[in-house]
């Protein structure tokens, strides 16, 4: 091989299941994505309330999801709780491309889901500094996961390169306080990380590839590896403990954990895990917003698993 460029391509080409000829992989492919059902459900779902005005609509909270819904997903084909440790995804009812009416305004409703890892005797002084503070909703102040060009999928985590870039300058921090001031008042530790990779200088994909990934630390800790799976991670039992279903099957891109699993790596090791949810609710309008601009609902929320059970709750402010 010339490089590990051609390396990488002759042994870890497959960067979705298409260029390797899969259609799916059996004991993932048929995950059930619940907060999908209903609310979610932008073409049919009368959650929308098109007989509320748009104002009536971004102040109504009758159709918020709980935690249960956003974090517990269920694979029937083996009937396994996954739980989401990380996701971003949006839904709306704008108009289909072929719809002849006007395409502006339209509602949208975006939610960003994080999670962090934090020692059991700190849980409490997090969980509380977390509850109802929008801080959290501002960039910087919890990390965050960020993708590079530069690392290959097959390098994470072990590779020269991935260690090159695990460092907090590539978003990469490791258990952290937070930001210079140390806000946070324990350490905590984000679950994830990404894989990226952009069309820029590759033809060989039509848009970019986001994988999400468990974090080096918990992938160290539950000797995980990849199997030459894109975005599928094993135990060394070879049980499947750690996936991105987006890779292979319709839905957005998320890092689902076994819950079982996982559940007793974070007894073994004495932690918790903490997930936040920020969002919105909006009206798209196509323009500058103008006086009769009908606000804005954001949405924060803080839970955890404890003893088995999801905690937590999600409150909202209006932005008039």
């Amino acid at each position: 091989f010339q490089d590990r460029y051609d390396l990488v391509l002759a042994v870890f080409a497959p960067l979705h299941s298409g260029l390797l000829g899969r259609s799916s992989y059996p004991e993932t492919s048929a995950f059930q994505w619940s907060v999908f059902s209903g609310y979610l459900q932008c073409s049919v779902n009368p959650s929308w309330n098109c007989e509320l005005t748009d104002k009536e609509w971004i102040r109504d909270e009758s159709q918020l999801p709980d935690f249960q819904t956003l974090i517990v997903s269920t694979n029937p084909t083996v009937g396994t709780d996954w739980l989401n440790l990380e996701s971003y995804f949006h839904v709306d009812n704008s108009p289909e491309e072929d719809d002849a009416g006007p395409r502006y305004p339209f509602r949208r409703v975006n939610y960003w889901l994080q999670s962090f890892l934090v020692k059991k005797d700190d849980s409490d002084d997090v969980f509380r500094w977390m509850n109802g503070n929008w801080k959290l909703s501002q960039t910087h102040v919890l990390p965050e996961s960020s993708g590079t060009n530069d690392v290959f999928l097959g390098e994470f985590f072990w590779s020269p390169s991935f260690a090159y870039h695990n460092n907090p300058y590539y978003y990469r921090s490791g258990w952290t306080r937070g930001g210079p001031d140390n806000e946070i008042p324990k350490p905590i530790l984000l679950t994830s990380d990404q894989y990226f990779q952009d069309r820029s200088y590759d033809c060989s994909i039509v848009e970019p590839i986001t994988i999400r990934l468990p974090h080096k630390i918990i992938a160290d800790d539950m000797k995980l590896n990849w199997k030459g799976i894109e975005g599928r991670y094993y135990d060394g039992n070879d049980e499947l403990l750690a996936c991105d279903p987006s890779v292979d099957s319709v839905g957005p891109s998320a890092l689902l954990v076994n819950r079982e699993l996982f559940s007793k790596y974070l007894d073994d090791e004495k932690y918790d895990v903490i997930w936040v949810l920020t969002g919105e609710k909006l009206i798209i309008t196509g323009g500058a917003a103008g006086r009769d601009w009908p606000g804005r609902m954001n949405l924060l929320g803080v839970c955890r698993l404890r003893d088995g059970s999801i905690d937590g709750k999600i409150v909202t402010k209006v932005e008039d």
